[in-house]
């Protein structure tokens, strides 16, 4: 198992803020062959319209799944999609598992600590994104619920969980993607 380390307003893993897209390509092979048995792996690379003088990719092997924000040909945010379901990469915030530890969970251990801008203001639990300012990092879950709500059946045979999920109890729970100077089911760090 490959440990992917969130760095607040550097970047994740090897990747840094303030690279161009060929460099983080070149980096993202070289990481791959950690986890995908000392061999690079052939990246996918997608990209969406521009906008402005921003730009985003997103990069997937069958490992992993990265998404990089650039402003005028640089990286301004770098995130990571939950890595779970292949069990090759383990991406850690200051020693934490971030996309093992319920998001709410998660969440907590910033109050206090930073300043925290979530979507949805009537219930700090119930936010689907979350952005911790002075981290630079922002969460990222496809719902919220309390987690008193997630064990109550009424409440969760609506959701969209497939059979065939691996771990569909994580679903609404865990943090899906992180961003770096940004982080949840995505997290990312951004500049």
């Amino acid at each position: 198992m490959t440990e992917i380390i969130i760095k607040p307003h550097e970047g994740i893993g090897d990747l840094r803020l303030g690279m161009t897209h060929e460099e983080i390509l070149s980096t993202l092979e070289n990481m791959s062959v950690s986890w995908n048995n000392g061999k690079k792996s052939a990246f996918n690379v997608d990209t969406d319209m521009p906008i402005g003088n921003q730009t985003v990719r997103r990069y997937s092997d069958r490992h992993s799944f990265f998404i990089v924000t650039y402003e005028n040909d640089r990286a301004v945010e770098i995130g990571i999609d939950n890595p779970r379901p292949y069990h090759k990469l383990f991406v850690t915030l200051n020693d934490i598992p971030v996309f093992t530890v319920p998001a709410y969970d998660l969440i907590r251990m910033f109050r206090g600590s930073d300043t925290i801008e979530c979507d949805y203001e009537d219930d700090f639990l119930l936010s689907t994104e979350y952005i911790l300012k002075e981290s630079g990092l922002r969460f990222w879950r496809e719902h919220g619920f309390h987690p008193k709500e997630i064990l109550d059946p009424e409440l969760t045979d609506g959701l969209s969980v497939s059979e065939d999920e691996e771990y569909p109890e994580d679903k609404y729970v865990l943090f899906q993607q992180l961003f770096e100077d940004c982080f949840f089911n995505i997290i990312a760090v951004r500049a």
